[in-house]
């Protein structure tokens, strides 16, 4: 990303990030994924730098996955979570 993204400016500011899908519609489609974790800037490798682009690692501390198969009448949901500490 650019060093002014807002993304950016976030993970640098306390680490940690948010990632969801796009769903298809207002009742969740065919289901959706929420990831979150921690972030850190790590050196841009030489072809991003030369772009002007930063990068992070990103430490993942939870997964959650929501389903809505056909013919339930409740959604399916799936989390997987680990310890992460912030650096």
């Amino acid at each position: 990303m650019k060093p002014t993204s807002p993304k950016g400016v976030d993970i640098r500011r306390d680490g940690r990030f948010a990632l969801h899908c796009a769903v298809e519609d207002n009742q969740g489609g065919g289901g959706e994924v929420l990831v979150t974790g921690v972030g850190s800037e790590l050196d841009a490798p030489q072809d991003f730098a030369e772009r002007g682009w930063i990068t992070f690692h990103l430490r993942i501390a939870e997964v959650l996955s929501v389903r809505h198969p056909e013919h339930e009448d409740r959604p399916l949901v799936r989390r997987w979570t680990v310890e992460v500490a912030r650096s």
